[in-house]
């Protein structure tokens, strides 16, 4: 009978902690909004406390798809429970000019969410280069190491 209390009591809680209002958001954003024509920037993706099907931007022959990234981050704290998914896109402009870019998100209950961001390409005649921080990553140089005196060096025998 003591067993029973403790199961329905932890039930309980569970029930409690999962009915807690969450605070859902969807966004789209750039890293950098504005970029030099050959440069590259990164378009994120991401939505907070949803899950569903997301419709990513159409590329077309705007921009070149570089790389894309998954990310799926889920805390908690204090008993609210957070869950966060990013999709991050490395594009690369092929054109000059002032793009808008929609996303849509559908989620498992039906709701529609949309997103939307702009994104400005300028020329580039003096083929400036932005973002070079991140692609050129250069390791630390290693340490020097102590040099060992050896001693008496013993005589080998080999069987």
């Amino acid at each position: 009978m003591v067993m029973l209390k403790y199961y329905v009591l932890f039930v309980l809680g569970l029930i409690i902690f999962n009915a807690q209002a969450q605070e859902a958001s969807f966004y789209m954003s750039a890293q950098p909004d504005t970029v030099y024509l050959g440069n590259y920037t990164t378009v994120e993706i991401t939505m907070q406390n949803l899950q569903g099907r997301l419709i990513p931007p159409d590329w077309d022959k705007s921009f070149e798809l570089g790389g894309t990234n998954f990310s799926s981050q889920t805390q908690i704290s204090g008993g609210q429970v957070m869950q966060k998914e990013s999709h991050s896109y490395r594009i690369i402009p092929t054109q000059i000019g002032h793009f808008e870019l929609h996303t849509i998100l559908e989620t498992d209950d039906g709701q529609i969410f949309e997103a939307q961001l702009s994104i400005v390409v300028v020329d580039n005649p003096d083929d400036i280069q932005q973002n070079q921080k991140s692609i050129e990553m250069k390791a630390p140089p290693l340490p020097k190491l102590p040099k060992f005196k050896s001693g008496k060096k013993r005589k080998i025998y080999r069987l």
